[in-house]
């Protein structure tokens, strides 16, 4: 299995970078625990809600299993991922409740068929959020330029993404992160 996540802290500087080295540690230690998408969220919100965050993260977390040709995603606010199929489709799994340490949600993980020639998309706020416009809107935005890249080689497809997607005015992280099923 290969296990992937991408996360987004709110802010800025020491703090926010802090933040994140502290949840990808805690994702690390808890992967190794038990690697069920729905587990680790669960695990992590705890660990949130004990000792408390100056910081909202958001965090997906994906296990992509070749034994059963799916991927399992459990998100925690962040914007759901691009599932491209190898007939072109394109499917958004939805979010899953608030971010992490946020209330006491139930997390549950969504299982999706990922054969081979499908390729994933996940990627930060900062690369379709525009001001004065829905955040749907750059949502489809992104599904319509991966479905065109899809078939170009894993790094292209990403620097197409961020190249025709991102908006280089705005003073925002970008991160994407594309994982391509192979036989």
């Amino acid at each position: 299995r290969l296990l992937m996540f991408i996360g987004d802290v709110m802010g800025r500087g020491v703090g926010a970078a802090a933040a994140m080295a502290q949840v990808r540690a805690a994702v690390r230690a808890y992967a190794a625990l038990d690697p069920a998408p729905d587990v680790v969220l669960h695990r992590l919100d705890r660990m949130f809600e004990r000792y408390g965050s100056e910081q909202l993260v958001t965090l997906l977390y994906l296990v992509a299993d070749p034994h059963t040709d799916t991927l399992t995603v459990a998100n925690a606010g962040h914007p759901p991922p691009v599932l491209l199929t190898a007939a072109g489709s394109v499917r958004l799994p939805s979010a899953d409740g608030p971010p992490l340490g946020v209330g006491a949600p139930t997390r549950t993980a969504r299982t999706v068929p990922f054969t081979i020639g499908d390729v994933v998309v996940s990627f930060t706020d900062g690369l379709i959020e525009r001001r004065g416009e829905d955040i749907t809107d750059g949502q489809d935005r992104l599904s319509a330029v991966a479905e065109a890249v899809a078939v170009r080689p894993i790094a292209d497809l990403v620097r197409s993404v961020v190249d025709e997607v991102g908006d280089r005015r705005r003073d925002d992280d970008v991160a994407v992160l594309a994982v391509r099923r192979l036989a």
